[in-house]
């Protein structure tokens, strides 16, 4: 079973009021504007999965920040996955800042999510590592037994757009503040995985998992090997962020790396498994 856990599809409704919303959204401009963005609809993401192998994909739409876009994305990907259940895992987006945040993650669960996210700190201007603005959000993903997806990035390399000031330190405070909380840091968590060769760390993160989203851009494949050497693959989930050109090449690396076929299997979709079911999700 592969399972890609970082899919993002984009409502064609949404599209044809790309000028509208791009003025109002600057993150979202700003990662449409990237020469490496693309847009997928539900039938693009399942072109690209039969041509993958790729079983099942968690997609979700883009977490805006006003609240009126974030219905229309979660319209979208309800309609896919009811569409689609064989296919298609849902999680739902939110903005943490915005009112009845509990009532619109109530609402999502009864609809068939199981997941909230990807959701964007620094472009959706929330505070990650304060306890009081994180609170609700992690009360009610809590309550309903939904994991949260959170964007990460390194913090250092080379710039791209979405590289935020979001740090390892607020990863760290919210891991720390909600340690029931089950938590995917996306793009191998901006490097804080290798953080938990810290005892103290290993404790803190214990409920985190990490993605491989948009690895090709990122590392190189050595990733995996030093995940087993790390002894975390048991953490590893795949993810490609499809649409970006590079998530076949994701897949791929993972196939051609120097793990077993046991531990490829378990970063495919045996580890996402887990983690659903533990949370009575899968």
């Amino acid at each position: 079973m592969v399972i890609d856990c970082h899919v993002h599809l984009t409502a064609p409704t949404l599209l044809s009021h790309y000028d509208r919303i791009a003025a109002e959204e600057p993150y979202f401009k700003l990662l449409s504007e990237s020469s490496v963005n693309r847009f997928a609809t539900a039938e693009d993401a399942l072109r690209y999965m039969d041509a993958n192998q790729i079983d099942q994909a968690v997609v979700f739409g883009f977490a805006f920040q006003n609240q009126k876009y974030l219905d229309a994305a979660n319209e979208y990907i309800i309609e896919a996955v009811q569409k689609h259940p064989d296919r298609f895992i849902g999680f739902g987006v939110v903005n943490p800042n915005l009112p009845n945040l509990a009532d619109k993650i109530r609402s999502l669960a009864e609809n068939g999510m199981i997941g909230i996210g990807e959701l964007f700190p620094t472009g959706q201007n929330f505070a990650l590592g304060d306890y009081t603005t994180m609170k609700p959000l992690a009360d009610a993903c809590m309550e309903h037994n939904l994991v949260l997806s959170i964007h990460a990035n390194e913090p250092v390399g080379h710039d791209y757009p979405g590289k935020t000031a979001t740090g390892l330190l607020e990863l760290q405070q919210f891991a720390e503040h909600f340690p029931e909380l089950a938590i995917i840091y996306c793009h191998f968590g901006g490097g804080l995985a290798f953080y938990e060769m810290m005892p103290e760390m290993q404790k803190i993160l214990q409920n985190v998992r990490y993605d491989t989203a948009a690895a090709k851009y990122l590392y190189t494949k050595q990733i995996y090997p030093a995940f087993k050497s790390m002894q975390r693959i048991d953490k590893l989930l795949f993810g490609s962020d499809y649409p970006l050109p590079c998530a076949p090449a994701v897949l791929a690396d993972i196939r051609a790396s120097e793990i077993s076929p046991a531990d490829k299997d378990k970063v495919l979709g045996q580890n996402l498994i887990h983690l659903l079911s533990k949370r009575g999700q899968a």
